[in-house]
């Protein structure tokens, strides 16, 4: 048939649906692999009207867009993405997600539908209402981090910083920047950082990244000591309550560095009998 054939345009758009395996595998036979070719945008087009028709939560239309993902514009990859990351599992999802930001290794493609780091910013910013959704978007992000030559450190404190300025704070977003320490030590300075930034937005005013920017301060130590001593009072006693080993490093952050911490910060402590610094 051919890439341009006008019959395999007609094929993917009106073959009934139980040709989809049919239709998968002879348009993957011509648009996949480490180096394909880019589909006609009609037949693109009519890749993703059968992909968008398919019932969710049955694979069908994922294993559909494999076959195009490749081409996609940036807007097509980001409402894709919202199917692949609720269909597929495991390493089938790991290899979707890189597709989608690797460039086709034939001469004058087009870029890759996205960017490593902007791939990770639109998982941050999928719909995760369900906790099936939430597991799902978790996964999709853990599979990120597997793949480090791909999502490289770079790409993991690009999204942060990204996310960190979005209107309403995303779900995962403490939970990733726990894994970056992680996976990258690296990136202790970026991440506290984006401790600071945080602390700037109040960030104990959401209850549900609280505990995670308390965890990932506890993790930066020494380096976030500067940040928790910033903390309103109530809430570095709510730090020293949660995580009462942060009371040493603090203390020797303050007798180090003794100018500018409140008297509050002294008391709690225990340092305000002239220990540590002015008020």
């Amino acid at each position: 048939l051919g890439a341009n054939a006008p019959s395999m345009v007609a094929l993917a758009r009106d073959a009934p649906e139980g040709a989809d395996e049919l239709v998968t595998t002879m348009v993957g036979a011509l648009f996949a692999g480490p180096a394909p070719l880019t589909p006609p945008a009609a037949l693109k087009k009519a890749m993703l009207v059968r992909a968008s028709s398919r019932a969710r939560g049955t694979g069908a239309a994922s294993r559909l867009l494999l076959t195009v993902l490749h081409s996609l514009t940036p807007q097509e990859a980001d409402i894709a993405l919202r199917r692949l990351v609720t269909e597929l599992r495991g390493t089938d999802l790991r290899g979707a997600l890189i597709r989608l930001v690797t460039r086709s290794q034939r001469p004058n493609s087009p870029p890759a539908p996205m960017q490593p780091h902007e791939l990770m910013v639109s998982l941050h910013r999928l719909d995760v209402e369900s906790s099936q959704d939430l597991r799902n978007a978790i996964e999709a992000v853990s599979e990120c981090f597997q793949s480090r030559r791909v999502f490289t450190p770079e790409s993991m404190a690009s999204a942060l910083a990204v996310l960190c300025e979005d209107s309403t704070l995303p779900k995962l977003l403490m939970r990733t920047a726990i894994q970056a320490l992680a996976a990258a030590p690296e990136l202790r300075n970026r991440l506290v950082d984006l401790l600071g930034r945080l602390t700037a937005r109040q960030i104990w005013t959401r209850e549900d990244l609280w505990p995670g920017f308390l965890l990932l301060a506890r993790n930066a130590v020494p380096a976030s000591c500067g940040i928790l001593l910033q903390l309103p009072p109530r809430h570095l006693q709510d730090a020293l309550t949660k995580h009462p080993q942060l009371k040493v490093p603090l203390q020797a952050e303050v007798r180090a560095h003794p100018s500018g911490v409140s008297r509050d910060a002294l008391e709690l402590l225990g340092l305000s009998g002239g220990g540590g610094g002015g008020g």
